[in-house]
């Protein structure tokens, strides 16, 4: 198991914020089914905070835990590329990600939001 870190860069005029919610489609859900999509994992990723609906933002951390083997230098490159998906939720793609590493196992979970 790995805790991968990710930086994305997002529109947020279609997202009814970051965290996910009962109604609505957010960030959250956009990454969680992306990373699904990818590697048929169920992960929950967690964020180093918040956006209300509508706002963007350009650097956003969140992490999660995987058991995928995918390197770290190709999830970007990975996750970018399957513009279908993007164009499936949204069009034009609203998400980016603009960096990816892996975070150092510890006694405690590392989190994105103590980054």
């Amino acid at each position: 198991m790995r805790n991968l870190c990710m930086k994305v860069s997002y529109d947020g005029t279609d997202y009814c914020g970051f965290q996910t919610q009962p109604d609505g489609s957010t960030v959250q859900d956009a990454l969680e089914k992306a990373i699904k999509l990818l590697t048929g994992e169920e992960v929950k990723i967690h964020a180093s905070g918040r956006t209300d609906a509508g706002v963007h933002a350009r650097g956003q951390v969140f992490n999660f835990i995987t058991s995928s083997e995918i390197p770290v230098e190709r999830w970007c490159i990975a996750l970018n590329s399957r513009p279908n998906f993007w164009y499936a939720m949204f069009s034009p793609p609203s998400l980016t990600i603009l960096r990816c590493y892996s975070s150092v196992r510890s006694p405690k979970p590392s989190s994105s939001s103590f980054s």
